[in-house]
């Protein structure tokens, strides 16, 4: 966050908001008993439904094109992500599939 230029109290709200989560699911079945799973810590990722997500998501893969530029064209709408490649000969367009997926592979497990 820093890197974008949001620094002090901005920043410790951003960490506050990302730390130190926990989750369960709950279900509530035909004989109306409430079933929950255990309390879990979450480790990555941003809460579903929240205004926050995808300016958080967008943030976080804003550079992720750097890394293909030259072999696919990533579109990126909110918390929504397209790769586009092309090219007319079967195996190079293989190759460059295979690349990319390894390069985003990479780019995300270099980014956890």
């Amino acid at each position: 966050m820093k890197f974008y230029g949001i620094s002090g109290i901005a920043n410790k709200l951003m960490e506050c908001y990302l730390e130190n989560r926990y989750q369960r699911v709950s279900v509530n079945n035909s004989n109306l008993n409430k079933l929950s799973s255990k309390w879990v810590h979450v480790k990555h990722g941003v809460t579903q439904g929240l205004i926050l997500g995808p300016l958080l998501i967008l943030i976080y893969i804003n550079n992720l094109s750097l890394s293909i530029n030259k072999l696919a064209n990533l579109i990126l709408f909110a918390d929504d992500m397209t790769i586009i490649i092309s090219n007319t000969n079967p195996e190079e367009f293989k190759n460059n599939i295979n690349s990319v997926i390894t390069k985003i592979t990479n780019w995300f497990q270099s980014n956890l």
